[in-house]
């Protein structure tokens, strides 16, 4: 009897994480088409200024020790009528692109969030080792129900679970980031 019920407990736990494995896989698949799709509309908006609802911000700085840096966040949005301001338009995050360059060492961030709820979906990073001038990949997929990845990619290899605390600090400098994009200006004004 116990190996009964063992050999039904063992094939459940297998069922369960064979399907959770291809919910996992068609996630994934999802995410990547939204992440073309929005590269795609970003593109197109650079080629039509009808298109092209962005909000940039640029910070030039020099620090000591490292000489002249550069940090630009580029806010890429759609626009819907709000429904609290009649004759307004409220804006809609679905990528942000946040550019680093450090002395000469350069650095992209990017994130990509769910239309319909603004919850993240996929975050990459391209990064250089300033110390071995080594590139470095990450690549985070989210699914909006919890807050750390359920697949990280990074520099090529796989892990089905979070290998890292990595995933708390991009959501941590997120939130600044989209306190920002909250904050700008309803509209502009000559």
């Amino acid at each position: 009897m116990k190996k009964i019920l063992f050999s039904l407990f063992l094939s459940l736990a297998f069922s369960s994480s064979a399907m959770a494995q291809k919910s996992n896989d068609a996630w994934v698949k999802q995410i990547r088409k939204s992440y073309a799709e929005a590269l795609k509309k970003i593109e197109t908006g650079q080629q039509d200024a009808n298109l092209n609802n962005k909000a940039v911000i640029v910070i030039n700085q020099n620090f000591p020790g490292s000489g002249p840096s550069e940090f630009t966040v580029e806010y890429f949005f759609d626009t819907k009528d709000s429904e609290q301001f009649e004759g307004e338009q409220e804006r809609q995050l679905y990528f942000m692109r946040v550019k680093e360059r450090w002395a000469e060492t350069p650095s992209v961030y990017e994130y990509l969030f769910n239309t319909e709820n603004g919850d993240l979906m996929f975050y990459f990073a391209k990064t250089i080792d300033p110390e071995t001038g080594k590139n470095h990949e990450r690549r985070d997929y989210y699914n909006g129900i919890k807050a750390e990845p359920f697949l990280e990619i990074i520099d090529g290899k796989n892990y089905k679970t979070s290998v890292d605390d990595q995933w708390m600090f991009i959501k941590r400098f997120l939130m600044g980031y989209r306190e920002v994009f909250n904050n700008l200006p309803p509209y502009f004004e000559h």
